[in-house]
């Protein structure tokens, strides 16, 4: 078991004020915070893959399903002052995390090739937690991860004059939504929803290679992390 160290002694006062007033006074422990015990996981996966178009194509699939108990999370206190924020990690009971996931390559000629994927997942919590404090209740998101995500790009390259290579990658993603940590009864934050896509341009040699790129080309201000904000 993981015990986190006692909190910050001028912050004492607000912790246990915060925690009494919420009737959960008695989960302190030696002046500590609570600490988590090893969660376990039991993953359960089914895949296929295989080729297309005689070979120019290449595929792969699966579908997962993961039995997770004790599973490990971090619980948010929040002072409005910003002075005394802190945390703990605790166990949260019985959560499963089932979910679709894909790709795809194919070459269209010798010099471009194109790829995808994507994944769906519903990670969840499987029952209200025995731990009151933990904000969380049975079929409510876990925090961390996105429930949708999508890629897909597109290489090209042809030959040029002494031996080099000319090449141009263009590619785009998409992240779903991403929940943040439980917190005591208040909103949780959540952040991703948002896509973005890259554009590659150069020559290369047996040697070096020169690139000219242009990261987030629509300039897409996506909130890729967010926790307790």
């Amino acid at each position: 078991s993981e015990v986190p160290p006692p909190f910050d002694p001028g912050c004492g006062t607000f912790i246990v004020d915060f925690l009494t007033d919420r009737g959960l006074d008695g989960i302190l422990v030696d002046g500590r915070l609570p600490g988590t015990k090893s969660d376990t996981l039991w993953m359960h996966e089914l895949g296929i893959k295989g080729k297309t178009s005689g070979g120019r194509g290449q595929y792969s699939a699966g579908v997962f399903y993961g039995d997770w108990k004790d599973i490990q999370i971090e619980v948010e206190i929040e002072d409005i002052t910003g002075q005394c924020n802190t945390g703990f990690a605790a166990n949260l009971g019985k959560a499963r995390s089932v979910g679709v996931e894909a790709e795809y390559v194919f070459a269209v000629s010798d010099r471009l090739i194109l790829s995808g994927s994507g994944s769906w997942a519903e990670a969840e919590v499987l029952e209200d937690p025995s731990n009151e404090f933990l904000g969380a209740t049975a079929g409510d998101r876990l925090p961390g991860s996105p429930d949708l995500q999508l890629s897909v790009s597109g290489d090209y390259v042809w030959p040029m004059a002494n031996d080099k290579t000319g090449f141009v990658r263009l590619d785009a993603q998409y992240i779903g939504e991403i929940f943040g940590a439980f917190e005591f009864g208040d909103e949780r934050t959540r952040s991703g929803k948002y896509s973005i896509g890259n554009l590659r341009v150069g020559m290369e040699t047996e040697r070096y290679q020169l690139t000219a790129f242009i990261d987030n080309l629509t300039d897409n201000q996506g909130k890729v992390f967010s926790n307790g904000a």
